[in-house]
């Protein structure tokens, strides 16, 4: 769950008309639509809750500032830089008596990637893109 979503859209308007807001929440949505060309957006989910659990483990995971960087390098293309500073699990096995909890924490992920509109790069009617990332 998000609590705090901060966007920025950054550069200025050198005439026409910009494209709808379609956010990429980091985490949460992956959309196939593009920013518009020469401009920035920055996403940021300041706190993530999970709570996953199955007959025999629960883990819980926290993650703090995720934020996501898109830029509009044409109107069909955009590059992407994702970063999660903190990160902190709880692990604990069900059932078994006096079992302890695992934790861990850290630095979370980095992505870097890019994506390509292969249809309707403003996300409106049915939208396809690539997204290839490391």
């Amino acid at each position: 769950m998000s609590a705090l979503l901060i966007i920025l859209g950054l550069a200025s308007v050198a005439g026409g008309d910009l494209r709808d807001f379609c956010p990429d929440r980091p985490g949460r949505l992956t959309p196939a639509c593009i920013v518009d060309s020469g401009h920035l957006v920055v996403e940021t989910a300041a706190f993530d809750f999970s709570h996953q659990a199955t007959a025999t483990d629960v883990t819980d995971t926290v993650a703090a500032a995720s934020t996501t960087l898109r830029y509009g390098v044409t109107q069909h293309f955009e590059i992407v830089a994702a970063w999660t500073p903190y990160v902190h699990q709880r692990m604990r096995t069900l059932g078994i008596p006096g079992a302890a909890a695992a934790r861990s924490e850290g630095i979370g992920d980095v992505t870097l990637g890019f994506k390509q509109s292969l249809l309707n790069p403003d996300g409106k009617k049915f939208s396809l893109a690539l997204q290839p990332f490391v």
